[in-house]
């Protein structure tokens, strides 16, 4: 049983390296008349606000605040 498990475990790397790649299809074409439309990346929209020791950058994407960027008045910016 062992010598049979062992034979199995040495043929079957022969056999899967044997095997031909898998090809991939090509994909398929738009129908006639319609184009591939790429959507411009959105722009953020940035708003600034100034406060007496720093500077505040507020990112949002379609109303969606995703980055606060504050500025110290030492210059060093702290992003989360």
């Amino acid at each position: 049983m062992n010598r049979l498990f062992a034979a199995a475990l040495l043929v079957l790397p022969v056999a899967v390296a044997a095997q031909e790649p898998a090809t991939v299809p090509e994909p398929p074409r738009y129908p006639v008349g319609v184009e591939a439309v790429e959507e411009p990346t959105p722009e953020p929209e940035v708003t600034i606000v100034e406060r007496e020791r720093d500077t505040v950058f507020e990112y949002r994407i379609n109303g969606r605040l995703y980055m606060i960027k504050i500025v110290l008045s030492s210059d060093r910016p702290i992003s989360s």
